[in-house]
């Protein structure tokens, strides 16, 4: 269920100015952050009333929005921390203004209009008791930009403009009978789904050890391992003539109730020095020989190389890229009655990547910058980030517009320390060197479940991989997130170690969603046979007498699969005067129950989730188009500009 906090009853708020150190602005209409020349450096504060929630629900997202009414156009990046001390909208002043957390997120505000702030783990926190209720407050990243100004609560002029928090919750009851994931990655560098005796084999392997999904590869590099496919062929030798493994695994799979998950990998197209034998290959078409045209889709590095570790990998800032992967997920959905698509190596391949001249003439474009920027530019970073975004959300629309109850699923990096904060999660590798931001897109619902891929040596990094599963426990945010465990890099005890750890509840008894075995081909690293792993884990080792999958186990049921109680968007901004115009990170305005804000990506699409049902407008310019919202549907929707 949900509920939105809006008014001055429940919802406190006021701004502080260091100028003025002793004064309080509790009553004021309007709240700001940034610099004033009367004012000097503002802050604003805000605290919600969040006694309607019942104690022990379970808080799957919440959403700050708030007005902006100012017309400069000026970028400026606004952050909100948690606050960590008691304050009183009365009273509050410069001087004696609460303690500030760490940043949590950030929104960077343009034009005049509706801007959503993400909060769901702050509001999980409060719920739970893990954090105290002292509200959050609102700074601009940089406090020496011109002052932006919001709408308070005490504004009467128009009550539709006034900031609301809206929280998606679910009341706590009786624990439903447990449910995970037990699946096996089974990729195509090795023997296992070549054949039609090696489906059986492995379908025989899945159940003797309880499975009940299996994340089949069916793009390696640019190709296709099953037959009605918008790519060629794998030139695979090993894969029998004619043989289509993706029908075969979903035809026998349905007997054993047994879901099929189709793994495809995203941006790695090429590896050989001599070039694909098809001519449509990717990289024949988009590779070397189009290099200097916008036809070339390859990254680069900042030094204009374009291999990375002697793989050719395209760049997720170039649109007809991302277009073409999304179209063949979405050929897949079509004509295969799989369960579930997963992503896999959907990011950039490093900080240095993602110079491909298309991308970096659109970042030059929408950013005014001339030169190319450093790897670790800031705003560059930002830019990379949002281009994956992008992406990620356009692919779940669009496949859900296929088969709505099609579960997505991304097999997210894990790379170093796992994250014990916040502030730690901004700072790493996922952010800072991929840039692949898997934490919002469970809070923003981009995606049904993320795998992270856990493959730590348990003799060498047990601490990591506690510290990675104990934050994916944490932050699911009403999605799913299942434990992707390296079985390859450890002994088979090892092993069963990690997916019991993976199976325990978190210390604010949070649970994921099951557990993810790399790989079905290498089961240890000892050389022992894949059997005696299968046979562990449902009958135990000497070291394990409990084995973690020792009785049966049915898929987890997604709810907002089944019962859905949302709708999603997917428009384009359209030109009637030049219908080949391309509308490039323009902002588009959707509104009715919700007020959400969203760019367009670089085909002049917007994508937008988990809309409730009902009326909406969305809005670019002066221009506008109504559509309707129904649950668990996809809707399309065109504005001609």
């Amino acid at each position: 269920m949900q509920m939105e906090i809006r008014g001055a009853a429940k919802f406190h708020d006021a701004y502080v100015g260091d100028v003025h150190r002793d004064a309080g602005y509790g009553d004021s209409p309007y709240l700001c952050v940034g610099t004033d020349a009367t004012l000097g450096i503002t802050r604003s504060l805000m605290q919600f009333d969040l006694s309607a929630i019942p104690e022990g629900s379970t808080i799957h997202w919440a959403r700050l929005s708030i007005f902006h009414s100012g017309d400069d156009p000026t970028p400026v990046e606004v952050g909100i921390h948690p606050v960590t001390t008691a304050w009183r909208e009365s009273g509050v002043t410069w001087a004696d203004q609460p303690e500030w957390g760490p940043r949590y997120s950030a929104q960077t505000l343009e034009s005049r209009g509706w801007y959503d702030f993400w909060m769901t783990q702050i509001v999980a926190d409060w719920c739970s008791g893990r954090r105290s209720n002292y509200g959050i407050g609102l700074k601009a990243v940089d406090e020496s930009q011109v002052r932006r100004i919001f709408y308070s609560s005490d504004y009467t002029e128009d009550p539709a403009l006034l900031p609301s928090l809206t929280i998606d919750y679910t009341p706590p009851e009786a624990s439903p009978a447990i449910e995970e994931y037990r699946g096996f990655w089974v990729d195509q560098f090795h023997a296992g789904a070549k054949t039609p005796d090696q489906v059986d084999q492995l379908l025989a392997d899945a159940k003797t050890a309880k499975a009940n999904a299996i994340f089949l590869q069916v793009r390696r590099r640019g190709d296709a391992y099953y037959n009605n496919s918008m790519e060629p062929r794998t030139e695979d030798p090993a894969l029998a003539e004619g043989f289509d493994p993706l029908a075969d695994l979903i035809t026998k799979a349905r007997g054993e109730g047994m879901e099929v998950h189709a793994w495809f990998s995203c941006m790695k197209i090429w590896n050989q020095d001599t070039p694909p034998v098809a001519p449509d290959h990717l990289f024949n078409r988009h590779g070397d020989a189009a290099r200097g045209t916008s036809d070339y889709w390859l990254s680069e590095d900042a030094n204009g190389d374009n291999r990375f570790q002697g793989e050719a990998v395209v760049d997720p800032g170039h649109p007809a890229s991302n277009e073409h992967l999304i179209d063949v997920l979405c050929h897949v959905a079509e004509n295969y009655e799989i369960d579930g698509v997963m992503l896999d190596l959907v990011r950039y391949m490093g900080e240095d990547w993602g110079y491909n001249p298309t991308a970096l003439q659109r970042y030059q474009k929408q950013t005014g910058v001339s030169v190319p920027p450093a790897p670790t530019d800031a705003n560059w970073m930002t830019w990379r980030r949002r281009q994956v975004d992008q992406l990620v959300r356009k692919a779940y629309v669009r496949l859900l517009s296929i088969k709505p109850k099609l579960k997505v699923s991304v097999a997210v990096i894990t790379w170093g320390d796992g994250p014990a904060s916040e502030a730690d999660w901004e700072r790493t590798a996922a952010m800072t060197t991929v840039f692949q931001d898997w934490r919002t897109w469970m809070e923003q619902g981009w995606v049904d479940m993320t795998i992270p891929m856990n493959y730590f040596d348990e003799s060498r990094w047990a601490v990591f991989y506690d510290h990675w599963i104990e934050w994916a426990k944490n932050h699911q945010y009403g999605r799913i997130s299942v434990n992707g465990v390296g079985i390859y890099l450890n002994t088979i005890d090892h092993s069963l170690t990690q997916i019991e750890k993976g199976l325990t509840p978190s210390s604010a008894g949070k649970r994921l969603a099951g557990t993810g075995l790399y790989s079905y081909a290498v089961t240890n690293r000892d050389g022992i046979s894949n059997g005696e792993f299968y046979r562990a884990l449902t009958q135990g080792t000497s070291q394990h007498p409990d084995p973690p999958f020792q009785g049966p186990a049915r898929p987890p049921t997604l709810q907002w699969k089944e019962n859905p109680k949302t709708g999603h968007v997917i428009g384009r901004l359209r030109s009637s005067q030049n219908p080949d115009r391309v509308f490039d990170g323009t902002d588009v305005e959707i509104e009715g129950a919700v007020q959400r804000a969203v760019s367009t990506d670089g085909h002049s699409d917007f994508a937008v989730v988990d809309l409730p049902p009902g009326e909406y407008v969305a809005t670019c310019g002066g221009s506008s188009q109504s559509f309707t919202i129904t649950a668990g549907r996809v809707t399309e929707v065109t504005v001609e500009l």
